[in-house]
C-alpha cells in the first residue's frame, strides 16, 4: 500500500497555516482596521468548514477499512483514552486539588485520543501499489 497526499488536504492546511500566522500577526500587533473582524468571521467559518470536512473524509476513509484494521484503531482509541484520562486525572489530583471535582480531564484525553488514533485517516489516501 502506497500512502498518497491528497491535493486539496495539502491546499486546505496550508490555507489554514497562512490565516493563522496572519491572524497571530494581526493579534500581536493590535491590528483594529476595518477589515479585522471581517478577517476574524472569516477565519472562523473557514475552522467550522475544514473540521467538518475533515471529519467527513475520515468517516469515507474509515468506511474502507477491514474489520481487523477498525478493530485495532478501536483497541488503540481506547487504551490512549484511558491511559491519557489516568494520567490527566492524576496530574490533576496532585496539583490541583480544589478543582478535581469535576469530568474536565476527560475531555482533553478524548481529543488527544482521538487524534492520535485518525489523524492519518483524512490526511492520506491508500493506494494499492501496481507490480
Amino acid at each position: 500500500m502506497k500512502k498518497k497526499y491528497c491535493l486539496l488536504n495539502f491546499i486546505l492546511c496550508s490555507g489554514f497555516i497562512l490565516s493563522s500566522i496572519l491572524l497571530l500577526l494581526m493579534a500581536y500587533k493590535g491590528f483594529d482596521g476595518p477589515y479585522a473582524f471581517k478577517f476574524i468571521a472569516g477565519y472562523l467559518i473557514y475552522l467550522f468548514i475544514m473540521a467538518v470536512y475533515l471529519l467527513v473524509r475520515m468517516l469515507i476513509n474509515l468506511r474502507k477499512l477491514n474489520k481487523i484494521e477498525i478493530r485495532r484503531r478501536l483497541f488503540k482509541f481506547i487504551s490512549l483514552f484511558l491511559l491519557l484520562s489516568a494520567i490527566s486525572y492524576m496530574l490533576n489530583y496532585f496539583f490541583w486539588p480544589a478543582k478535581n471535582q469535576s469530568y474536565t480531564f476527560l475531555f482533553s484525553a478524548l481529543g488527544f485520543s482521538f487524534g492520535g488514533t485518525f489523524i492519518g485517516s483524512p490526511f492520506f489516501r491508500e493506494e494499492e501499489s501496481k507490480l
